[in-house]
């Protein structure tokens, strides 16, 4: 399963950024706009802002537990715990 299916499956049914952003604002975020929900959601959760959005779900997912590759992490986090 690709993780994209894993976050429609976790937050669905619906649009993938519609969804995603419901789930940034449900834990955090103000904004409406997805690329500011996103680092407001993080930000929500401890995660210093910085200038990647890469390294800031990095940090997030390690944080949190999880090990491997980013991509490993991000699976883990949408496939096996639904976000």
């Amino acid at each position: 399963m690709q993780i994209n299916d894993c976050i429609v499956t976790a937050l669905g049914p619906g649009q993938i950024n519609d969804l995603l952003l419901a789930f940034y604002q449900a834990n955090g975020a103000t904004s409406n706009q997805m690329n500011d929900a996103e680092v407001e959601f993080l930000s929500a959760q401890g995660v210093v802002v910085t200038d990647h959005l890469n390294d800031m779900w990095f940090r997030f997912l390690r944080g949190s537990g999880y090990y491997g590759s980013m991509n490993d992490m991000m699976y883990q986090f949408w496939c096996v715990d639904g976000g």
